[in-house]
């Protein structure tokens, strides 16, 4: 007997929240979370099913490790194709700009980014008007505008950001990682347990599946930086949030886009947000996507 949709999403956004706090949380307590979840009383396949079904179906992604690394995002309004593939990687836009171009090259500019957690049952939707129920959040989490703190670039050697660069899957084995660095396991062990503290955790956690979603990437100005973070924290799949110079970037995963599009629209309305532009992706390398 399958689960039922609560459960399996209880148990999945549970899993989400354990791989955040611990990216290497053992298999074991995995199944200590399931176990303390599911329904005994039914048939539901054995914990091990439990587990990777979220990770064959992508409505768990990840985990990735982050950190400030002075990367650049460009947002490209001219089809300059040349331009664009010169250096670093490259979406492709439609809408209010051509590319978004993300690169090594010059000043970073990228002073925030977060995959966010979102919340069961959801508090916000994202398709469609502003309901009074969503009112009294849009109350609490507006009512003062907020700025988000800036992620602090790691004071790394350059051992340590090579390490970072072969673990950002942080489930990644010591043992190979050691081989490829020529260094004891042990010692590839004792650095990560240095480096991840100074690293953001990014589990994406999609209820439909991440092929499911369409995509939207939202660019706006606002002082309620904040307030932008809550609400996507209040919906019932993960978003990503960008700061780049003083612009907010929203990479979203929607199943309407007109629908999607009012709700910032009367964001707009109330003030909350301006400057308001769109692009829609088309030629996205998702899984690259979500690791730069």
């Amino acid at each position: 007997m399958p689960i039922d949709d609560k459960t399996r999403k209880q148990i999945n956004l549970a899993l989400c929240t354990a791989l955040q706090e611990n990216p290497r949380v053992t298999v074991k307590e995995l199944f200590r979370i399931i176990a303390s979840l599911r329904n005994w009383k039914k048939l539901h396949g054995s914990a091990q099913q439990i587990l990777d079904k979220p990770f064959e179906d992508r409505i768990l992604v990840g985990p990735y490790l982050y950190c400030n690394s002075d990367m650049k995002v460009t947002l490209h309004e001219e089809k300059d194709v040349e331009k664009v593939n010169s250096m670093g990687f490259a979406i492709s836009l439609v809408g209010n700009y051509s590319y978004l171009q993300v690169s090594r090259h010059g000043k970073g500019n990228l002073s925030y980014a977060e995959l966010i957690k979102p919340s069961f049952p959801e508090k916000v939707t994202l398709e469609g008007g502003i309901t009074d129920d969503e009112r009294a959040w849009f109350d609490q989490w507006f009512a003062t505008p907020k700025r988000l703190n800036p992620d602090i670039k790691p004071e790394w050697d350059d051992a340590e950001w090579e390490l970072y660069g072969l673990m950002r899957n942080p489930r990644q084995n010591f043992f190979e990682v050691g081989k490829e660095l020529r260094i004891p396991w042990e010692m590839v062990r004792e650095r990560f347990q240095r480096i991840v503290k100074d690293c953001k955790v990014f589990v994406g956690f999609f209820p439909l599946g991440y092929s499911q979603y369409d995509h939207l990437l939202v660019t706006m100005r606002t002082e309620y930086e904040i307030g932008i973070r809550e609400f996507l924290k209040g919906l019932d799949r993960s978003s990503w949030l960008f700061k780049v110079d003083d612009l907010l970037v929203l990479y979203l995963f929607h199943t309407h886009i007109n629908l999607t599009c009012l709700k910032f629209g009367e964001m707009n309305c109330m003030g909350i947000i301006e400057d308001v532009r769109v692009g829609i992706p088309l030629d996205v390398d998702k899984e690259r996507f979500l690791i730069v």
